[in-house]
């Protein structure tokens, strides 16, 4: 962008050059303009006013042609494989087992997995880490090499760093919501990835990068991470058995959880009402569907497991999410 000098002196018998050489100075490519105007008013200086309407102009930058890319849809219709995530390994039932395509575990259940489910059990990484988290994790997952494990769900992409040697697979808080993201994370090595719970049906059918993707079929979709706790009024993190819930004005339990009992955890407020999409499996324009376990009992987890391989409605409140809007 060009750089301009305005030199001004009141009468021709006035010398302007030490004006001109400050600006050259400081600059040395600066266009000078010189004027001998008579006055205080800024109107009426000529050259001046040119500047002024020159600086009005708009000059447009140059910019490289870009053309989107075109990425082919999902096929509609398909009934997806089945997976699930659960908080511990008692939580898993193990007539389940065989039918479902992958078994999700947090990483700090590694050791409680029967050598039996490794083969399709695939490791969560935290969603946020503090302190020497990320460190200990690193060393947890080079231990955990040679343990049969499927892979691992990276859930942030500084993760991608220290996974080297494993099969990943993208988790929610890699936020997925589109086939840009999608394609780029697919470039990084990811295998699979789950697709961000508050994309559209619609927006989900775009997103086909290559490698299998998934969808929450059933869950408490998590509303809040935090460091601190919500729990504080009504305990001390030392007897704080892992979390609890809190109650709203309408009487709403919103369960909250702890990866760090009594620690530098993360705190995790879920929605009270699950998601649920069980008759309506093949809506889902993706490969995999996966039912998301929280704090619910192993009966209750096998009710849902249930209804989910049998494609039946929902027995209590639930929701559909996001899932039928036009986002």
């Amino acid at each position: 962008m060009p750089v301009y000098g305005y030199c001004r002196i009141s009468t021709p018998q006035q010398n302007i050059e030490r004006q001109v050489r400050n600006i050259a100075a400081a600059y040395p490519a600066a266009h000078i303009v010189r004027e001998v105007y008579t006055g205080t008013a800024c109107r009426g200086r000529q050259e001046l006013d040119k500047l002024l309407e020159k600086r009005s102009e708009v000059t447009p930058h140059a910019v490289q042609a870009f053309e989107m890319p075109t990425y082919p849809a999902h096929i509609v219709g398909q009934l997806p494989a089945l997976a699930a995530r659960f908080a511990n390994a008692a939580q898993c039932p193990a007539e389940a087992v065989e039918k479902l395509q992958y078994l999700i575990f947090p990483i700090t259940e590694a050791e409680s997995i029967p050598e039996a489910w490794r083969g399709k059990t695939l490791l969560e990484l935290p969603r946020v880490m503090f302190g020497r988290l990320e460190q200990k994790t690193a060393a947890r997952l080079d231990a955990l090499q040679d343990a049969g494990f499927a892979g691992a769900v990276v859930n942030n992409p500084a993760q991608l760093r220290y996974t080297d040697g494993w099969t990943l697979y993208g988790g929610l808080g890699l936020n997925v919501t589109n086939p840009m993201s999608a394609a780029r994370y697919a470039s990084l090595g990811v295998q699979g990835m789950l697709l961000q719970p508050e994309t559209a049906l619609t927006a989900m059918q775009a997103v086909a990068p290559g490698v299998p993707t998934a969808a929450l079929c059933y869950g408490h979709l998590p509303l809040m991470l935090t460091r601190a706790c919500p729990l504080r009024n009504v305990r001390d993190c030392g007897k704080c058995p892992g979390g609890g819930t809190l109650r709203d004005r309408k009487g709403r339990d919103f369960t909250v959880t702890c990866s760090a009992p009594g620690g530098a955890g993360v705190r995790t407020v879920f929605n009270p009402v699950p998601l649920y999409m069980g008759e309506r499996l093949r809506e889902l324009p993706v490969d995999v569907a996966v039912a998301a376990f929280t704090t619910e009992t192993p009966a209750r987890v096998s009710q849902i497991l249930d209804l989910l391989f049998n494609a039946q409605p929902f027995d209590s409140e639930f929701t559909r999410g996001l899932y039928y809007t036009n986002n």
